[in-house]
């Protein structure tokens, strides 16, 4: 999906058999003047017809080249597993923050009546009659990558959530670096799952972990549970080596609840409120992870791979 495209689609989807003096129409002609040697390859004008504009628009078999930032999202889409609607929501949601013609475009419908959600669930490919509820349900909203706000004008409008939003800032390179901006830096492990023979659970947990990554179940959870010093994050790193999977910690914390950027990422990681795990509690005396529908997370320690999470806890 490149720029050219998602706007024309819009703009066709809005902008088709409306009143010709209606404030759509004004309005899409008061955007549409200035971009005319972009649309159309046109001479700019001072607010043109919109009626005479949308035929040629409609009839235009331009190509596109994909915006920097619609490649980002379609990797981060990839790497996640989201469906094909989905991975489309994720693009139009980030043009309609990051591409000017098409920000523009998205207030326009939103100022004159449009409903957002709806619109770009349509954009993205869903039903119209299912469109809204389609984007509610997106893990793009429910993993609080992008989200919707109120505009300074009671209008509502895309709003890019700071994870995602550095990630676009700094667009890495590898895949590998474009995850671990998103959850959190790569852990490697220094000892093997046979180190852990004495834990009596260990191979049950691998073929656990190993099963949900190869059917894609999510809500697997784990708590590592113990006092300080007993191998807990080296046992997350072993078991997530022992599947295969990759290993990000999302957040760390002192005695003292204090922490540098890490902890700060745990603390508002889209992952962890999203699996319920944004609160600790005691029980029986000990700091343990909440834990929620898709996993859980550590009191000193959080880790994500792939099909849930590993959650460290320690006593209080």
């Amino acid at each position: 999906m490149d720029e050219f495209s998602i706007v024309r689609s819009l703009a066709l989807r809005i902008g088709q058999d409306i009143p010709a003096k209606g404030a759509l129409a004004l309005a899409l002609g008061e955007w549409a003047g200035p971009n005319l040697p972009w649309l159309l390859d046109e001479t700019a004008q001072e607010d043109p017809a919109w009626a005479e504009i949308c035929p040629k628009l409609a009839a235009s078999q331009r190509q596109g080249v994909p915006a920097h930032v619609l490649v980002l999202g379609a990797r981060l889409a990839r790497l996640l597993g989201f469906s094909p609607f989905d991975a489309q929501l994720m693009a139009v949601m980030i043009a309609a923050e990051r591409l000017p013609r098409f920000r523009e475009l998205v207030r326009i419908a939103a100022r004159c009546g449009h409903d957002l959600p709806a619109l770009l669930g349509e954009l993205a490919g869903a039903d119209s009659a299912m469109a809204e509820g389609a984007v509610r349900q997106s893990p793009v909203l429910r993993l609080g990558l992008i989200g919707f706000e109120l505009g300074h004008q009671g209008h509502l409008q895309v709003d890019l959530r700071w994870p995602l939003e550095r990630l676009l800032n700094r667009a890495p390179a590898a895949d590998g670096d474009l995850l671990s901006l998103l959850v959190g830096a790569r852990q490697d492990g220094r000892l093997t799952l046979e180190d852990f023979s004495h834990v009596g659970d260990a191979e049950m947990l691998r073929r656990l972990l190993a099963g949900a990554l190869t059917h894609r179940a999510a809500g697997i959870n784990i708590l590592i549970h113990g006092p300080p010093g007993t191998g807990k994050t080296e046992m997350a790193l072993a078991l997530a080596a022992a599947v295969g999977a990759p290993l990000h910690a999302i957040g760390e914390a002192d005695d003292d609840g204090d922490g540098g950027p890490d902890r700060a990422r745990g603390r508002r990681c889209p992952w962890r409120r999203h699996h319920g795990a944004d609160r600790f509690r005691t029980r029986g005396g000990q700091r343990v992870a909440g834990v929620g529908a898709g996993g859980a997370f550590g009191r000193r320690t959080g880790w994500w791979c792939q099909s849930g999470w590993i959650a460290g806890a320690r006593t209080a």
